[in-house]
């Protein structure tokens, strides 16, 4: 059976995607090392080798606007939170005059209006990661039921 290659872009979204959905599982709010366990658990790995992943998608995930820190706990982005986007960063990646421009699209938005965009992207990619979630666990199924037939069939060739 082949498995499909995946493009680092489609890695790096399903592993902010899983983020989002753990700190969803989590209530709201974790830390890097709550994270890495309950991901680890999750697909059957230690925490020790999901944390240096984990770290590296919270922090590109901070830069981006897609979550928020305080202290030691992750969040995801929200508008009301009182909580601030590392905003260092963010002047870095975008510039944040009125006229600012992205993909051609946001031409004169003000921050309020681009936070507003990025919460609202964050409650859709809350979903599709319910969706993709679902899904996953439906592959993984339709891997066992394919590994039972396989191996069932190679023992009545056997006799």
């Amino acid at each position: 059976m082949d498995i499909p290659e995946f493009t680092p872009q489609q890695y790096r979204k399903f592993n902010g995607q899983s983020i989002m959905l753990a700190l969803d599982a989590l209530g709201g709010s974790a830390s890097a090392d709550e994270l890495a366990k309950y991901i680890g658990d999750l697909i059957d790995q230690p925490q020790d080798v999901v944390k240096a992943e984990v770290s590296h998608v919270l922090r590109r995930g901070i830069a981006n606007g897609f979550f928020q820190r305080h202290g030691k706990k992750y969040f995801l982005f929200n508008v009301d939170s009182g909580c601030d986007v590392d905003s260092r960063t963010l002047k870095r990646k975008i510039n944040l005059s009125p006229q600012t421009e992205v993909d051609g699209e946001l031409s004169g938005q003000t921050m309020d209006d681009l936070q507003e965009i990025i919460a609202e992207a964050n409650e859709d990619t809350q979903k599709a990661t319910v969706l993709a979630s679902e899904a996953a666990k439906r592959a993984k199924l339709a891997v066992i039921k394919i590994q039972e037939i396989v191996r069932r069939n190679g023992s009545v060739q056997d006799d």
